[in-house]
């Protein structure tokens, strides 16, 4: 099935690659979100690494993860063995707005889909918390629609970090349910 909510350069093979810096992630996750439970959307899980972590320290009821569809039996691999995790493909990705979440995860993804498609997640998305590590250096209009997102939250926090030697990378932390 061709997957319409992809970049031409996914599509044409191009970046696809993962970053492999979970460590650096689980740090920042941990500098932020210290207790937690319940479900979890992530989008664009990579190897799935992180997906664990969470899944083997945190008390997760459901772990939903929304990816193109040619990653998603990377991640399903690694994670065989965990009961409570849902799979959706890329163009499924509008049920994701059926349920409600407790933490909304993406790194290094959305930035690398078509405006509209994220656009659409950062508005109709039902999270209390949000972690997103994420920028676009060509696209001011990401960054703003990211910025605005994380914002939305009772608690927001922005954080410069030093990931990919680019200004624009930032954690933004969003808590305590949205306005």
């Amino acid at each position: 099935m061709v997957d319409h909510h992809l970049t031409s350069t996914w599509v044409d093979g191009g970046c696809g690659t993962f970053t492999r810096q979970e460590s650096r992630y689980i740090k920042l996750l941990e500098e932020h979100l210290v207790d937690f439970g319940g479900s979890v959307l992530e989008i664009g899980p990579g190897t799935g690494d992180f997906a664990k972590h969470i899944l083997n320290n945190y008390n997760i009821t459901n772990y939903t993860i929304l990816d193109i569809e040619k990653h998603l039996p990377i991640t399903k691999k690694l994670l065989k063995d965990f009961k409570n995790v849902d799979y959706l493909a890329s163009y499924e990705y509008e049920r994701v707005f059926d349920k409600s979440y407790d933490l909304f995860i993406s790194i290094q993804c959305l930035s690398e889909t078509p405006l509209d498609y994220s656009e659409k997640i950062y508005q109709k998305i039902d999270c209390k918390n949000s972690f997103i590590l994420d920028g676009k250096e060509v696209c001011a209009k990401y960054n703003d629609m990211l910025l605005d997102f994380c914002k939305s939250f009772k608690n927001s926090v922005v954080v410069p970090t030093d990931m990919y030697n680019s200004d624009t990378q930032k954690l933004y932390f969003g808590s305590g349910g949205r306005l």
